[in-house]
């Protein structure tokens, strides 16, 4: 008798992160802009923290020297589950791994950045904003 075990070590695997685009609202309305993207692999769970490498607080810069603009994330373990808010640097763990791999085609997570109307009221020709938004992942 032949017995092959095969170990495989655990592993996390994120993909299909992109840029996200925020659309200049209606009057009163928040502006925002979401990214669908993959988290899987072979742990059971997870837990997911966000940046700005660029400071303690999620901010984007104007183009044109103006002061910064302030931002929210939300964090969605499944996309059209409950939000959880973000706090910039904070894990948020116990997220259940939904799939093994990630490919082009899976898309199980998402965030939401949003600007309240009331920062972004006035701002709107202080653009393009840009700005970097950090994720890490880790198996638990």
């Amino acid at each position: 008798m032949i017995q092959l075990i095969f170990n495989q070590a655990p592993f996390i695997d994120i993909a299909n992160v992109g840029n996200v685009d925020i659309i200049d609202p209606n009057i009163g309305d928040p502006a925002t802009g979401f990214d669908d993207f993959c988290v899987g692999g072979t742990f059971g769970a997870y837990a997911i923290t966000f940046t700005n490498p660029m400071g303690s607080t999620f901010t984007l810069m104007s183009s044109n020297s103006t002061p910064d603009i302030p931002y929210n994330v939300t964090f969605f373990n499944t996309i059209g589950g409950t939000g959880q808010t973000v706090t910039p640097g904070a894990q948020i763990p116990g997220n259940p791994v939904l799939d093994t791999m990630c490919d082009p085609t899976v898309l199980n997570t998402r965030f939401v950045v949003e600007i309240p109307f009331s920062i972004w009221n006035g701002r709107q020709n202080d653009g393009p904003f840009t700005g970097m938004l950090e994720l890490m992942v880790q198996g638990q």
